[in-house]
């Protein structure tokens, strides 16, 4: 059997499964590639990565950042020893918008210290310098484009710098997931957007009879309308949002429609997530509960957080 056919074969290794939310989904193929960073071999790992689908692609770089979290150190050395390669340049990308965002914190920007304004600036200016840096070695990885979209948000970019990069992902993967979502958030009214410009994102840039993936897109961008009520203060509209008869019925109907596509791998469990929140916020206990108890190692931090739910044990209870 050849190396990448051992690679991923989906009895590669075992993974448990997290209570937390994880963002590599339960990646199972996942301890190959970190075995490869810990080893340091690093052609073995940039080959391995090229090898794979978009899809698995996105796992494999967070799954490599989280590993990093504890020493960046192995980063140093696979850009000393490998200059040209593409990939260590995506994931020092990766861990400073992380950090960025760390500094800044979830605060309202009226409460972000002038401290932290800096750090977050400074950090965001870090990573767009290492993604374009991956892009210059590599046009041709969307995850490059994908990630580079928070990063200007933050720093507040024009939304025609931000669609140029979005742009190039969905040139590359008409419907990754991630570059689409970035987007959206990009578009919502607290970071300078409008319902209106996401509803016009929403009906450009997601058809989702030819891209069933992008679903996912349409149930956020609900999820940012509900949410952006209680900012703006609208207390009894934000309670009420989705005992709308037919905002139950657009959920219902969308969740009826979808079907996972067969080339998104993992991504559809994040689909997923969405869909069981929006099943038990418009009352369809029963729907939402199916899903749920599928969601056992693929639960993600998004848009569980919105309401304040932080682990699988809490969320199977529901």
């Amino acid at each position: 059997m050849s190396f990448f056919k051992r690679l991923f074969s989906p009895k590669a290794v075992s993974v448990p499964k997290s209570d937390q939310p994880d963002n590599t989904l339960g990646f199972e193929q996942l301890p190959l590639f970190t075995g490869m960073l810990t080893a340091g071999d690093f052609p073995a790992l940039e080959d391995a990565y090229q090898a794979a689908p978009w899809h698995e692609q996105a796992l494999i770089a967070e799954g490599l950042v989280n590993q990093l979290a504890s020493s960046a150190a192995p980063l140093e050395t696979w850009i000393a020893r490998r200059p040209a390669a593409h990939l260590p340049f995506l994931l020092t990308g990766m861990i400073l918008t992380k950090e960025a965002w760390d500094a800044r914190s979830s605060k309202l920007a009226k409460d972000v210290s002038l401290e932290q304004t800096k750090a977050f600036v400074d950090l965001l200016n870090s990573a767009r310098a290492a993604f374009l840096g991956a892009i210059e070695r590599n046009g041709s990885d969307p995850q490059c484009f994908s990630r580079m979209l928070p990063v200007l948000m933050g720093l507040e970019e024009e939304e025609e710098v931000l669609m140029t990069y979005f742009e190039q992902a969905k040139a590359l993967v008409p419907d990754h997931l991630g570059a689409h979502m970035a987007m959206l958030n990009a578009l919502t009214p607290k970071w300078g957007g409008s319902i209106e410009q996401m509803d016009h994102f929403l009906a450009t840039c997601c058809d989702i009879k030819t891209w069933p993936l992008l679903t996912g897109v349409h149930l956020s961008a609900m999820l940012e309308t509900w949410i952006q009520l209680n900012f703006d203060g609208q207390e009894e509209a934000f309670r009420t949002y989705f005992d709308d008869e037919s905002r139950k019925a657009a959920v219902l109907s969308l969740y009826k429609a979808y079907k996972d596509p067969q080339d998104a791998g993992l991504q559809t469990y994040i689909v997923r997530n969405y869909f069981a929140l929006l099943l038990i916020r418009t009352g369809e206990k029963d729907l939402a509960r199916q899903e749920i108890k599928n969601l056992e190692g693929r639960m993600t931090m998004l848009p569980w957080k919105l309401v304040g739910i932080h682990n699988y044990t809490t969320l199977s209870r529901l």
